[in-house]
């Protein structure tokens, strides 16, 4: 099956994926991607380099000028995009796919709302009656869609309702290979747990949440161990304050972005991967943890809590819920034999989300759907 993968960018969470998806299928498959996005470089990821002679990164001014030329030469190919509405360029390169009448399908995240403000409603009202409306035509000729959000079934009815037949609505994730710098899973001598949170410092990450824990395991007079925040965003200077007024700043430090060099540094370092996230379409971070043999705490509300559930790798808490976070917290922190077997159980689970399982995984659904297109 010759195939064209389009992607907003260079994403690590798919990137390897598709690229041991060309390297299974050779010369029919085709991986465009355009650069990389500011937003991800302050995260600390760095430019992907080419995954195969068949990937071509499209620099952002040429979206608008050269994207019909490109899909006019793969016409007879099966073109499997990344989202279906957003960002603007991918929008309008769905309508330019169903304008020229070309077979296509979706992988997306199902939508997801991460504001909290009056704009929360406002979006609801879209999700509910504008985006059905607006993607009736997409979803009506979609061969179908496969969800990067995971299995939650909530996650895949919300395709459901935006017109994707549920026959063709196929689970998924965001995937990686994260290569760490050591697999050492006995605790430190000094016995102090060390603790890694990272991403956007952004209130739908819930960083305010693991100060709120830290600050409950330090009234408890829990201290051995230390976290590392790394990240920056709109909320990093009321974290900071927040953190220096619960006394906390000598149970954590603020590390900022950092390069991917010094954040693999932290990130081998760690015992444990905290990840908050008061609402998260998927979570890389956590495929990265696993990788690493980190144990993992996780939101409920995060698509990747489903690896954590499968694994026995650590902890899933209730979102939002800061002494839930604290006592799993302190289950591990308090505990090196079971901090050490939740390492152990990761390490023995990665294999299970390598990229090259899960682009054999890839090219099922895509077969599958289509086979049953005309169906």
């Amino acid at each position: 099956m010759k195939i064209v993968f389009w992607w907003d960018i260079p994403c690590k969470g798919m990137i390897d994926v598709l690229r041991h998806y060309s390297e299974l299928e050779g010369e029919d498959v085709i991986i465009i991607t355009g650069e990389l996005s500011t937003d991800r470089k302050n995260m600390g990821w760095e430019n992907t380099q080419r995954v195969s002679d068949k990937h071509f990164i499209i620099k952002d001014d040429e979206w608008g000028v050269d994207i019909p030329a490109y899909i006019g030469q793969y016409k007879d190919y099966l073109h499997v995009i990344n989202g279906y509405t957003f960002p603007k360029r991918i929008h309008n390169l769905q309508l330019e796919i169903l304008k020229q009448g070309i077979l296509f399908c979706n992988m997306s995240e199902s939508y997801c709302d991460i504001s909290f403000n009056y704009l929360r409603y406002i979006k609801k009202f879209y999700h509910a009656f504008v985006l059905p409306v607006r993607l009736k035509e997409v979803s009506k000729k979609s061969l179908g869609v496969i969800c990067l959000s995971g299995k939650d079934e909530k996650e895949l009815k919300k395709f459901e309702k935006l017109g994707w037949n549920p026959q063709r609505i196929r689970p998924f994730g965001y995937y990686t290979e994260y290569k760490s710098d050591t697999e050492d899973i006995t605790p430190r001598k000094d016995s102090c747990v060390h603790l890694v949170c990272s991403g956007n410092l952004e209130y739908y990450k819930g960083v305010h949440v693991l100060l709120d824990a830290i600050d409950k395991l330090k009234r408890e007079n829990i201290s051995d161990f230390h976290c590392h925040i790394v990240g920056k965003g709109s909320m990093d200077a009321e974290l900071r304050n927040k953190a220096g007024k619960l006394k906390l700043n000598n149970l954590l430090t603020f590390h900022g972005v950092l390069s991917q060099k010094e954040y693999n540094r932290v990130f081998s370092n760690a015992d444990i991967l905290v990840a908050p996230g008061i609402v998260e379409p998927w979570g890389i971070r956590i495929n990265e943890a696993i990788q690493a043999g980190l144990a993992v705490v996780v939101s409920d509300k995060m698509g990747a809590a489903e690896l954590i559930n499968q694994s026995n790798g650590g902890y899933v808490f209730e979102s939002r819920n800061d002494l839930d976070l604290s006592e799993k917290l302190k289950a591990l922190i308090t505990n090196h034999d079971t901090l050490k077997k939740a390492k152990e159980n990761n390490i023995i689970f990665r294999d299970k989300i390598s990229c090259y399982n899960k682009a054999l995984y890839l090219r099922e659904h895509i077969e599958y759907l289509y086979k049953n297109h005309t169906k």
